[in-house]
């Protein structure tokens, strides 16, 4: 299984360093290699990408105003 370092996930969702941050505390998978080095795998991410999507579009659901 081939890990992504944050650039190449960055790229590969074209989302910014904050946004993969805010991620990370929302759940989203990685897998910490130190203290400042983390690498993601890029099926578990989509895996909780869709599963986050479907509890943000559900009805009723509540996001803060920047729809994070």
């Amino acid at each position: 299984m081939a890990l992504l370092t944050q650039r190449q996930l960055q790229e590969e969702l074209q989302v910014t360093g904050v946004t993969l941050w805010q991620y990370r505390k929302r759940g989203m998978p990685y897998v910490p290699l130190g203290s400042r080095c983390v690498r993601y795998s890029l099926p578990a991410v989509m895996e909780w990408l869709d599963g986050f999507k479907a509890v943000i579009e559900a009805p009723g659901a509540i996001s803060d105003e920047r729809g994070v």
